[in-house]
């Protein structure tokens, strides 16, 4: 997850390069026309058309990617209540490790061991 100040097909297409596995089968989206087709000879690009009430078409959904931003949102007025757009990418950062590890049952130790073996960040420095 991360923020960006355009959702034009030149960013989309940026963040796919970035952070989606080079042999993955398929990549599956809403219907918006930014992402253009993003199948290439090693994957397919399926979309649902929810402007046409269709959410899910044999394994085609994008149910996971919702369920993940759903929970973000949720977390905004839970845990962290507020939200700055000067430290979002922080709480999306955080939120992302959470996600990730919601299955994790050593969660609390890695994130300790995290703690106390990363670099010292003072107040100053935080808020700057």
């Amino acid at each position: 997850m991360q923020t960006a100040k355009r959702a034009n097909r030149i960013t989309l297409r940026q963040f796919i390069d970035q952070h989606v596995c080079k042999d993955a089968e398929a990549i599956f989206t809403d219907e918006n026309i930014a992402y253009g087709d993003l199948s290439n000879d090693r994957r397919r690009h399926e979309w649902v058309t929810h402007s046409a009430e269709e959410w899910v078409r044999r394994d085609v959904h994008t149910n996971n990617v919702e369920g993940a931003w759903s929970l973000f949102k949720r977390s905004i007025v839970g845990a962290f209540h507020k939200v700055s757009k000067k430290h979002l990418d922080l709480y999306l950062d955080e939120f992302e490790f959470r996600f990730n590890n919601r299955s994790n049952p050593n969660i609390f130790r890695n994130a300790l061991k995290e703690l106390l073996t990363c670099a010292k960040l003072e107040y100053k420095d935080l808020v700057a």
